[in-house]
């Protein structure tokens, strides 16, 4: 079991329909979304990284090859995520897309947003029920749109195909 599935074991979180919310009523959408993690952070993931491992080797006294397996791979996982374009959700008229896996509205009976307790950050979950008890979670953190619009899309795509 994951250490973020035992936390939101232990910390109920506060579920939201998800909804069209009229900020977003006149924006229009292509037949499809796409919704990435943000270049910007993880450009800021990656520099700060980069940061933290050239402190680390002009600090620390004894450069062992410990240490420089660890920094390259800290420095790799943020490369990794500045050039992975994977969307993480897509949004189109015939379903949604969380990763790899595809639902079509019609199997969808309800989608949540779930705010988690986190005491650092306010974090979301997109909750997508399907079936008699399944359902899929995907993060809404780092993301270029924001949890509030999210909700707006599956909503706006969902009428569009249901």
């Amino acid at each position: 079991m994951k250490l973020k599935q035992v936390l939101i074991f232990f910390n109920n979180p506060q579920l939201i329909d998800t909804k069209l919310s009229p900020d977003y009523l006149n924006k229009r959408y292509s037949e499809s979304v796409k919704i990435v993690v943000s270049k910007r952070k993880s450009l800021l993931l990656f520099f700060f990284m980069l940061f933290i491992a050239i402190i680390c080797l002009t600090a620390v006294k004894e450069n062992n090859l410990g240490s420089y397996i660890f920094l390259t791979v800290i420095v790799a996982f943020s490369v990794y995520k500045l050039v992975d374009t994977r969307p993480k959700i897509v949004l189109s008229k015939e379903g949604i897309r969380l990763k790899r896996a595809f639902v079509q509205w019609s199997l969808i009976t309800h989608t949540k947003i779930a705010k988690l307790d986190d005491p650092s950050a306010d974090t979301y979950e997109l909750w997508v029920y399907f079936g008699k008890n399944s359902k899929k979670k995907i993060l809404l953190t780092d993301l270029n749109y924001e949890w509030e619009e999210i909700s707006h899309m599956v909503e706006f795509f969902k009428q569009r195909g249901g």
